[in-house]
């Protein structure tokens, strides 16, 4: 089985929205579509029979009013941490160790899938990006291991990951090992265990006007 996980637990204060950023709409259509829609499709597209958003203490009623069907589950963050979105999906989905896991954020747009590649291959797969601004990001080093929330540098490239894909033994991994007690990123996380990547297209995050105002002008 494929598995979508989208975490829907930010506040949006950088934007000042009295409703989740993810309910921004998309441009080009005629409907209202919106931002968390476009990795939920690229997602489904990709083969995702369900999809888990995970909410912080309180869900995201827009979010979840939007996405109220079968294959979408909602679930609340039991504990802190970036990281352990992926923990509580596992503890709620209890995926089969050959189920493939695709993780995305919703406030992120992309002009390729990168996920029909990245199920293609085993194990823990990072979607990278291109990205040469000053933006603090999980970005490659040449040693193949992830600066986590860095600044582009000379220890590091302009590559970081913006999606990814996981088996499901590798979330009982980091389970086992007790990652998440220790990490907060995933980057650190996927630095104990070994990993693939796929380059991909263009990369917009979207949490922020200045990348809301670049999304609508590109």
């Amino acid at each position: 089985m494929i598995y979508g996980v989208i975490p829907a637990g930010g506040l949006g204060s950088r934007l000042g929205l009295p409703y989740a950023k993810e309910m921004l709409p998309q441009k080009n259509f005629d409907y209202y579509n919106p931002l968390i829609n476009h990795v939920a499709t690229k997602m489904k597209d990709s083969g995702a029979e369900k999809i888990y958003f995970i909410h912080d203490v309180e869900c995201k009623s827009l979010i979840v009013d939007y996405f109220s069907s079968a294959e979408y589950v909602h679930i609340n963050q039991e504990t802190s941490g970036f990281a352990n979105c992926l923990k509580d999906f596992y503890h709620s989905a209890k995926p089969a160790d050959s189920d493939q896991v695709l993780f995305g954020m919703g406030d992120t747009v992309f002009d390729v899938n990168p996920f029909t590649e990245m199920l293609t291959q085993s194990g823990i797969v990072c979607g990278l990006f291109c990205g040469a601004d000053q933006s603090k990001v999980d970005r490659l080093t040449d040693n193949n291991q992830f600066d986590v929330k860095s600044i582009k540098s000379n220890a590091n490239s302009d590559l970081f990951w913006g999606v990814l894909k996981f088996d499901g033994h590798n979330l009982a991994e980091f389970s086992q090992d007790q990652l998440y007690e220790m990490y907060t990123e995933i980057g650190h996380i996927i630095n104990h265990y070994p990993f693939s990547t796929t380059e991909n297209g263009s990369y917009i995050d979207l949490g922020t006007w200045a990348g809301y105002n670049q999304y609508l002008k590109s």
